[in-house]
């Protein structure tokens, strides 16, 4: 148990933690232009060393936000200069979930248009279940982008409301109800054969590989490949995976 604690511990302490010259400002141009396919900048985080973590930062409203663990802080003193950096306060501490997946999916910049899709006919409402374990491959905003450019018709279908039923078919392939799993245990399913179970349709398959130097986490379905671009936002009652495609 003290074992465990002490791990956490050094986690929640590493989000806080960037080892990222030169330090970030709340008006860097990282921030409010960034390049990434995701659209929005990230660091990993500092240890423990072996992290998988990333932090991530946007600007809204005029304020910058931050993201670790997936938990989202509003950064209320910003830029307090110091001889070896900068010091952000913030309004939340990091890594420690506090919000359900509907209200990671109400607040998140990246998830805007699948939580306005799950509007219809009230699809979001059973994330709302704390009782109940859920773990959501969510296209990003980016993702949904491109199905406007590739099947701009199809979009429009979905988008206007009147065909809720195959807006909930499709994000019924990205839900599995009942367990809260991270992405290691998603890979580790698709290892041992059985891939990730999804509310509608044959499971997903879940693989690692690395490019450029750094290991790429994909998500395969009939000819449809998504790359998975931020992972393990934890939330009070399971796990979102952020993919850059949607699986149709």
């Amino acid at each position: 148990m003290d074992g465990k604690i002490s791990a956490d511990a050094e986690r929640i302490l590493g989000l806080h933690f960037i080892d990222h010259p030169p330090a970030i400002l709340s008006d860097d141009v990282r921030v409010t232009r960034p390049q990434d396919d995701s659209g929005m900048f990230s660091v990993p985080a500092m240890y423990p060393e072996d992290s998988d973590d990333r932090v991530w930062f946007w600007s809204q409203d005029g304020k910058l936000h931050i993201d670790g663990g997936g938990i989202e802080a509003e950064v209320v003193e910003a830029n307090v200069g110091a001889s070896n950096g900068v010091i952000h306060s913030i309004n939340r501490v990091l890594g420690i979930p506090r919000d359900t997946i509907y209200d990671k999916l109400a607040m998140d910049p990246m998830m805007s248009k699948t939580f306005d899709l799950g509007k219809q006919e009230h699809f979001n409402d059973q994330l709302k279940d704390g009782d109940i374990k859920f773990t959501f491959l969510v296209p990003t905003d980016q993702a949904w982008d491109q199905i406007k450019q590739d099947f701009a018709t199809a979009y429009k279908v979905l988008f206007m409301g009147d065909f809720f039923y195959q807006v909930h078919h499709i994000l019924e392939r990205h839900l599995k109800v009942g367990e809260k799993l991270s992405l290691h245990e998603l890979v580790k399913d698709s290892q041992d054969g059985k891939g990730f179970q999804v509310m509608r349709g044959s499971p997903l398959q879940l693989s690692e590989q690395e490019e450029n130097g750094e290991m790429v986490t994909t998500v395969s379905y009939d000819g449809i490949v998504a790359r998975v671009v931020r992972a393990n936002i934890e939330c009070t009652n399971g796990y979102i995976h952020l993919i850059d495609r949607v699986v149709m």
